[in-house]
């Protein structure tokens, strides 16, 4: 088959002629976003799928500017009080509309949030916003809330990563009416879009 497609390339080049009428395909596999895992190990799927390796996998975007990785998702309680983090939310037929999406840096570490030894020497709005999320049942609570109340999840501290919440508003685009939330400026270069989003989704149909 190849070789008589190699004669029919040449028999038109060499005489303008064709022999029969050829047409290519290609069967490429449509990109339905990007997720990603990092407990215990760091691994990237470019297909849709909720856990590997019994831990949580999670949608993520990145700045257009700067590649700054964004995970985005909903966050819901459950039973026992503990609040956890995923790609997909439950309808609730209660609701008239979905929850608003929410949005976190995954490195946290360049906002020095590790490295700290006192709360009053970091600024209050990374204090509000740090997080800590477990990659293995997606449990997530605030890095600096003190006391008991605190609920989090019993998978150890290997699973865990600190994380940044996009809060504040002048990062964030609330659509009216609709509840869709978008990212209108990045936390890390302070890139703005002027209509729409900021981040890049990998999405191809």
């Amino acid at each position: 088959m190849k070789s008589l497609i190699s004669y029919h390339l040449y028999q038109e080049e060499k005489n303008g002629i064709a022999l029969f009428d050829a047409r290519y395909h290609y069967f490429i596999r449509t990109l339905e976003g990007t997720y990603l895992t990092f407990a215990p190990e760091k691994k990237l799927f470019t297909d849709p799928r909720k856990s590997y390796n019994d831990c949580k996998v999670f949608n993520f975007s990145v700045c257009k500017s700067c590649g700054e990785i964004y995970l985005s998702g909903y966050s819901s309680k459950d039973k026992q009080g503990i609040r956890h983090f995923s790609s997909e939310y439950t309808a609730d037929p209660i609701l008239s509309r979905a929850p608003q999406i929410e949005y976190y840096i995954l490195d946290a570490d360049k906002f020095g949030v590790n490295n700290i030894q006192d709360e009053d020497s970091i600024d209050e709005e990374i204090i509000n916003s740090a997080y800590t999320l477990c990659g293995k049942c997606g449990a997530i609570w605030r890095k600096f809330s003190a006391g008991p109340t605190i609920k989090k999840c019993s998978c150890g501290n290997e699973y865990c990563t600190d994380v940044i919440k996009v809060s504040d508003k002048k990062y964030l685009r609330i659509q009216p009416f609709s509840n869709i939330v978008t990212v209108k400026k990045c936390i890390c270069c302070d890139t703005s879009a002027q209509n729409g989003n900021i981040l890049r989704d990998f999405y191809m149909g």
